[in-house]
């Protein structure tokens, strides 16, 4: 992640020094993890208030055996198909209020 976010500062400074550049690079990889480590802080405060230990020691057992490691290896493609799904659902939906919506308007 930190690889990605340097290649994406370094492609938005195209007019600077070499030297320039790395202390621009510096001072915003430097604000970036100060504001990374905040957001890691408070995603464990969410998990903490929501789930015990026992739970999130069972997650940990499940999510390090062989069938929490393929759950992990597949959930962003099944994430990514559910996303697709919601927004079809989505669409039909609108679609539907705009038609029911007109059906009205032109009674």
């Amino acid at each position: 992640m930190e690889k990605d976010f340097k290649e994406v500062v370094d492609s938005m400074i195209v007019q600077a020094s070499e030297e320039d550049l790395a202390t621009m690079r510096e001072a915003i990889m430097q604000r970036f993890n100060a504001h990374h480590k905040k957001y890691i802080e408070e995603q464990i405060s969410i998990y903490d208030k929501h789930l015990d230990e026992d739970v999130l020691d069972a997650s940990i057992a499940f999510y390090t055996s062989k069938e929490g490691e393929q759950v992990l290896a597949k959930i962003s493609v099944i994430s990514e198909e559910v996303d697709k799904l919601s927004f079809q659902l989505k669409k039909v939906v609108t679609n539907d209020m705009m038609n029911i919506a007109d059906e009205y308007d032109t009674n």
